[in-house]
């Protein structure tokens, strides 16, 4: 049976492995040593922002706290409704965006703006100066809520007294409403107020700086940032931290994701592994190679694998000289010619009896004895040879007429 052929060798195949194997370690070493990257590069008043007027320093005391919180790109107000919290960190200008969302979510905290800052474009992430945004920016915001108040800001800086608590904040931005109910209140207003709907509850915390990176650290102002939350029904509720008002929307997607880190090292396998598969294939590609056609049985395959396994073994030579002298013998016993008779006297006398034209056997004798012992010669020669000592056979015994017949 002939060794079956496989796409690969054996060193091939051990590269193949080897080159798998490294690629698995690694990724999962890039899953489980690196840290996630942020997926957004910010330095503006959002949840990615590590810059002063950002928020990353609000989350990461969420965490520490305890408290569950989703920053989200998609959908974020059908998210919260019902089960958790909307979280709008200083919103944008998509007012119109905002009323949608305030009328779905039962429970949102409104963080107002304050600064407006300039990134450095020698530092990515970085800020290169901040002012202050106009109030009336902030009114009209309050209008898209829905919420009465007048905005003030204090000329001061340093510790400002908020009831039980201590605020640090530069140029505080306070609120003063009729409609609002002070959750935190300071020396010249509401700092933190909570307003009734028909939909729900709405906390507006008037001052960012203390949920901002730069403010959260000052005094007790990481406290009041708590307050403000567990006021909206958290820790008990999970924190949709929006960022769609920030431009940042991004619905789900396989495709997309995909290709991204975690799961761009499996895809980059998955890949490999079907070009492996489509390279082992090639070689099956077209019409299946026929089968090998079974053995026959009888005699006749019998004698040809016998006679193909001399001829491979080179026994063709001796094989010729047996089959001359089991001619003569057989001749010899059907003339019965006496034992004693010299074979050469033999040959001689039937040569006689011969036809003419027909075949002397000691002259094709010689030529069988040298072959045996070494001569050169090929199939055809050996055949033609073996021919004509059975035609030598046939002719003595049957007579020339019946060997030609035959």
């Amino acid at each position: 049976m002939a060794d079956e052929v496989g796409p690969f060798d054996r060193r091939t195949l051990a590269w193949l492995a080897g080159i798998g194997g490294g690629s698995l370690l690694l990724c999962l070493y890039l899953l489980l040593a690196l840290p996630a990257a942020p997926d957004v590069a910010s330095a503006q008043a959002d949840a990615y922002s590590r810059s002063a007027i950002g928020h990353r320093a609000f989350l990461e005391l969420l965490r520490t706290e305890r408290m569950p919180a989703v920053v989200s790109r998609y959908a974020s107000a059908a998210r919260a409704a019902g089960s958790a919290v909307l979280v709008l960190l200083e919103p944008g200008d998509r007012r119109y965006r905002l009323k949608e969302m305030l009328e779905t979510a039962e429970e949102v905290v409104i963080v107002l703006p304050k600064w407006r800052g300039r990134e450095d474009p020698d530092h990515r992430g970085w800020l290169k100066g901040v002012t202050l945004r106009p109030t009336s920016e902030i009114a009209e915001l309050l209008s898209a809520a829905d919420v009465s108040a007048t905005v003030r800001r204090l000329d001061r800086r340093g510790p400002l007294a908020c009831g039980a608590w201590t605020a640090d904040i530069l140029a505080p931005q306070l609120l003063e409403s009729t409609v609002l109910e002070a959750v935190v209140q300071c020396d010249g207003g509401i700092l933190v107020g909570q307003l009734e709907t028909e939909d729900g509850r709405i906390i507006v915390v008037a001052d960012p700086d203390v949920f901002a990176n730069h403010g959260i650290g000052r005094g007790q102002n990481a406290a009041i940032a708590l307050a403000a939350v567990r006021e909206a029904g958290a820790p008990g509720k999970t924190l949709i931290v929006d960022e769609t008002l920030h431009g940042y929307e991004a619905p789900p997607s396989l495709w997309h994701s995909l290709f991204r880190f975690p799961l761009s090292p499996a895809v980059a396998q998955a890949g490999l592994i079907v070009l492996a598969l489509v390279w082992a294939g090639l070689p099956r590609f077209g019409a299946p190679l026929p089968l090998a056609r079974p053995l026959d049985s009888g005699k006749r395959t019998l004698i040809e694998n016998t006679a193909s396994l001399l001829r491979l073994g080179g026994h063709g030579p001796h094989v010729l000289e047996r089959y001359m002298d089991a001619a003569v013998e057989a001749v010899r016993t059907t003339l019965h010619v006496p034992a004693r008779e010299p074979r050469a006297q033999m040959l001689a006398r039937l040569a006689a009896r011969a036809s003419a034209g027909g075949v002397d056997l000691r002259r094709i004798e010689p030529l069988v004895r040298r072959i045996q012992a070494g001569a050169a010669a090929g199939d055809a020669v050996l055949l033609s040879l073996a021919q004509k000592i059975h035609q030598w056979k046939e002719e003595i015994i049957r007579g020339p007429r019946i060997s030609q017949g035959r």
